[in-house]
Protein backbone atom coordinates (compact mmCIF):
# COMPACT_ATOMS: atom_id res chain seq x y z
CA UNK A 1 0.00 0.00 0.00
CA UNK A 2 1.47 3.45 -0.96
CA UNK A 3 1.34 6.92 1.18
CA UNK A 4 -0.16 9.47 -0.08
CA UNK A 5 1.28 12.85 0.90
CA UNK A 6 -0.57 15.48 2.45
CA UNK A 7 2.09 17.86 2.14
CA UNK A 8 4.93 18.00 -0.34
CA UNK A 9 7.46 20.49 -1.07
CA UNK A 10 10.29 20.96 -2.52
CA UNK A 11 12.55 24.28 -2.46
CA UNK A 12 13.27 26.31 -0.54
CA UNK A 13 14.47 22.63 1.42
CA UNK A 14 13.35 22.15 4.25
CA UNK A 15 10.73 25.31 4.72
CA UNK A 16 6.90 24.52 5.15
CA UNK A 17 4.78 27.37 4.45
CA UNK A 18 2.80 27.89 8.40
CA UNK A 19 -0.65 29.75 9.31
CA UNK A 20 -0.95 30.22 12.69
CA UNK A 21 -3.48 31.85 14.24
CA UNK A 22 -3.82 33.32 17.78
CA UNK A 23 -7.44 34.06 19.46
CA UNK A 24 -8.71 35.84 22.30
CA UNK A 25 -10.85 33.24 23.57
CA UNK A 26 -13.71 36.14 25.37
CA UNK A 27 -13.97 37.94 21.58
CA UNK A 28 -13.09 36.34 19.15
CA UNK A 29 -10.68 38.27 17.89
CA UNK A 30 -8.12 36.79 16.01
CA UNK A 31 -4.16 37.59 14.37
CA UNK A 32 -3.28 35.23 11.44
CA UNK A 33 0.49 34.85 10.85
CA UNK A 34 1.64 33.24 7.95
CA UNK A 35 5.14 32.71 7.97
CA UNK A 36 7.55 30.14 5.83
CA UNK A 37 9.13 28.25 8.61
CA UNK A 38 11.71 26.22 8.85
CA UNK A 39 11.48 22.57 9.77
CA UNK A 40 14.05 22.25 12.95
CA UNK A 41 13.83 18.55 14.42
CA UNK A 42 16.85 19.75 16.96
CA UNK A 43 13.89 22.25 18.38
CA UNK A 44 12.08 20.37 20.40
CA UNK A 45 8.69 22.57 20.92
CA UNK A 46 6.24 23.31 18.13
CA UNK A 47 6.48 26.80 16.93
CA UNK A 48 9.62 29.75 17.55
CA UNK A 49 9.20 33.11 16.13
CA UNK A 50 10.92 36.57 16.79
CA UNK A 51 10.39 38.19 19.56
CA UNK A 52 8.39 41.67 17.51
CA UNK A 53 5.50 39.05 17.12
CA UNK A 54 4.97 39.75 21.38
CA UNK A 55 3.31 43.54 19.85
CA UNK A 56 0.65 42.16 18.08
CA UNK A 57 -0.38 39.07 20.70
CA UNK A 58 -0.35 41.48 23.52
CA UNK A 59 -2.59 43.96 21.45
CA UNK A 60 -5.04 41.48 20.69
CA UNK A 61 -5.18 40.87 24.80
CA UNK A 62 -3.73 37.07 24.67
CA UNK A 63 -1.73 36.47 27.51
CA UNK A 64 2.07 35.96 27.02
CA UNK A 65 3.80 33.58 29.73
CA UNK A 66 7.28 33.43 30.71
CA UNK A 67 8.65 29.95 30.07
CA UNK A 68 12.16 28.80 29.97
CA UNK A 69 13.70 27.84 26.05
CA UNK A 70 17.09 26.37 25.11
CA UNK A 71 18.44 27.52 21.99
CA UNK A 72 20.42 25.58 19.72
CA UNK A 73 23.62 26.41 21.12
CA UNK A 74 22.42 25.37 24.82
CA UNK A 75 21.88 28.45 26.34
CA UNK A 76 18.66 28.50 28.30
CA UNK A 77 16.98 31.95 27.71
CA UNK A 78 13.56 33.30 28.62
CA UNK A 79 11.07 33.45 26.09
CA UNK A 80 7.08 34.22 26.21
CA UNK A 81 4.36 31.49 24.87
CA UNK A 82 1.08 31.79 24.34
CA UNK A 83 -1.58 29.22 23.11
CA UNK A 84 -2.03 29.29 19.36
CA UNK A 85 -3.34 27.39 16.37
CA UNK A 86 -2.17 25.63 13.33
CA UNK A 87 -4.84 26.64 10.56
CA UNK A 88 -2.92 25.69 7.10
CA UNK A 89 0.63 23.89 6.42
CA UNK A 90 1.07 24.93 2.48
CA UNK A 91 -1.94 24.24 0.89
CA UNK A 92 -3.40 21.28 3.64
CA UNK A 93 -6.11 23.53 5.50
CA UNK A 94 -6.73 21.86 8.95
CA UNK A 95 -10.38 21.43 10.48
CA UNK A 96 -11.44 23.96 12.72
CA UNK A 97 -10.05 25.09 15.24
CA UNK A 98 -6.95 23.34 13.69
CA UNK A 99 -3.86 22.07 15.81
CA UNK A 100 -3.15 23.65 19.15
CA UNK A 101 0.47 24.58 19.63
CA UNK A 102 2.33 26.80 21.86
CA UNK A 103 4.26 29.64 20.04
CA UNK A 104 7.08 30.76 21.30
CA UNK A 105 8.80 33.94 20.76
CA UNK A 106 11.99 35.29 20.99
CA UNK A 107 15.16 37.31 20.03
CA UNK A 108 15.08 37.72 15.97
CA UNK A 109 16.16 33.88 14.73
CA UNK A 110 16.85 34.31 11.45
CA UNK A 111 13.92 31.94 10.64
CA UNK A 112 10.78 30.76 12.52
CA UNK A 113 10.91 27.37 13.38
CA UNK A 114 8.34 24.22 13.36
CA UNK A 115 9.99 22.05 15.51
CA UNK A 116 9.95 18.23 17.00
CA UNK A 117 6.92 18.54 19.20
CA UNK A 118 3.99 19.65 15.96
CA UNK A 119 6.33 17.42 13.22
CA UNK A 120 5.34 14.49 15.76
CA UNK A 121 1.74 14.61 14.42
CA UNK A 122 2.76 13.46 11.28
CA UNK A 123 4.86 10.67 9.92
CA UNK A 124 7.72 13.32 8.16
CA UNK A 125 10.19 12.19 5.37
CA UNK A 126 13.33 14.62 4.59
CA UNK A 127 14.44 13.72 1.34
CA UNK A 128 17.80 14.93 1.35
CA UNK A 129 19.21 14.17 -2.15
CA UNK A 130 16.17 15.05 -3.86
CA UNK A 131 15.44 18.06 -1.11
CA UNK A 132 11.48 17.13 -0.99
CA UNK A 133 9.61 17.55 2.76
CA UNK A 134 6.60 15.34 2.85
CA UNK A 135 4.32 14.97 5.51
CA UNK A 136 1.79 11.80 5.84
CA UNK A 137 -0.65 11.33 8.34
CA UNK A 138 -0.16 8.35 10.72
CA UNK A 139 -1.49 5.09 9.86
Amino acid sequence: MSRIPFVQRGGPYPFLEVRIVVTRQDTGRREVFTENCKVDTGFYADIFMPSHYQLAISQLGVPLYDTPLILADGKEVSAKACYAHVEKIDDHEFPAPGIDIALFCHGNPKNPLLGLRLLNKWIAELDGPRQILSLFSPA
